[in-house]
């Protein structure tokens, strides 16, 4: 996959990032959306009341929503695959990481019905934690962007350049 499809695949993704990284460290992060659509709109996942549930769906006939299945969940921050057959739980920081964060940080769970979530950690990406650069005096900066690419893969840009892939049926690198 070239860099030019993956950059395009993602530019829904990069707004908020780039949001989150120009403000203050001490602005509160905007909430999360109740309801996130995947990159070409045909499906989408909405929290549940308390949050810790989510619920993904299609427009059906006239607008209404089809259920498709359910996700236990802990991050408000969810993105979903234009098939709707997985959902990835995103850093509640979105790409910074709290000062306390470290190499066993959980950075995605990715969610498949009819199979246990998959939990990705900060070490399995990043090469060196400590590396990392700096986005303010008590935040660090891990990814550049990240998301579906509309392919079948979840693409993550890494504050060190580089680009992984993972299977969102598996939660595996590819």
């Amino acid at each position: 996959m070239d860099v030019q499809h993956v950059i395009a695949g993602l530019i829904a993704l990069v707004v908020p990032l780039v949001a989150a990284l120009s403000a203050p460290a001490q602005a509160p992060l905007a909430p999360a959306p109740a309801t996130t659509c995947s990159l070409d709109g045909r499906a989408c996942v909405s929290r549940d009341p308390g949050g810790r549930a989510a619920s993904v769906w299609r427009r059906g006939p006239r607008g209404a929503r089809m259920s498709v299945w359910r996700a236990s969940i802990t991050s408000p921050r969810l993105a979903v695959a234009d098939d709707g057959r997985s959902l990835v739980e995103i850093y509640p920081g979105l790409n910074l990481l709290n000062p306390g964060a470290g190499p066993d940080t959980v950075v995605f769970v990715f969610h498949r019905p009819g199979t246990r979530p998959v939990s990705v950690r900060l070490r399995e990406v990043i090469a060196d934690v400590d590396r990392l650069p700096a986005a303010s005096g008590s935040h660090r900066q891990w990814a550049r962007a990240y998301g579906y690419d509309g392919r079948g893969s979840f693409v993550l840009l890494t504050a060190e350049g580089r680009n992984v892939r993972f299977d969102p049926a598996t939660g595996r690198r590819r």
